[in-house]
């Protein structure tokens, strides 16, 4: 077996509101091999280890920022998939780390004096299902006040008709 990003993903982090650096890449990758497929297949889980790579002087960092291991379950429903979302939800100009190991799950790490570290216990919010797609979640401030908002759609079905449901998801304190 071999540690590799095929089958994972990689996506530019902005992690300031301002769009000021810095930047990262995050780096999601997992163990491919014969034994290491069955067994996700098997247990509709997969092990994700999740870095985060800070943009520094032209070039990637090569120790990253913070890193974790993440176990995704249940990816066998209907339009599951990991996903990995960055957004200040509480409105101190950084922005916080947002995945979803567990279908029903939304786990939140939030930045508390500095960047937000992936090994500390996170504000996990139940209930918070994140859409099959990327592109049905958008991430803005809706109301002005500098934390940002998850609007979330979903596409459902209702006696033979395509129908959206939407959710908005705000951190309170």
């Amino acid at each position: 077996s071999f540690r590799t990003d095929a089958g994972s993903f990689a996506e530019v982090v902005i992690s300031r509101t301002d769009g000021r650096p810095p930047q990262a890449l995050l780096l999601a990758t997992t163990e491919v091999s014969f034994g290491s497929v069955m067994k996700a297949l098997a247990s509709q889980q997969v092990e994700l280890n999740i870095k985060i790579l800070p943009w520094s002087e032209g070039a990637l960092a090569a120790t990253p920022s913070t890193e974790a291991d993440f176990t995704f379950r249940k990816l066998r429903e209907k339009g599951r998939r990991p996903m990995f979302l960055s957004a200040d939800l509480n409105g101190d100009g950084v922005r916080d780390y947002l995945l979803n190991p567990q279908a029903d799950r939304l786990t939140v790490f939030l930045t508390r004096e500095g960047p937000a570290d992936l090994k500390h216990k996170p504000l996990v919010s139940a209930g918070v299902v994140l859409p099959s797609k990327p592109e049905q979640v958008l991430i803005t401030d809706l109301d002005q006040n500098g934390a940002e908002e998850l609007v979330l759609w979903y596409q459902e079905e209702h006696h033979e008709e395509r129908a959206w449901r939407i959710a908005i998801v705000r951190y309170v304190e």
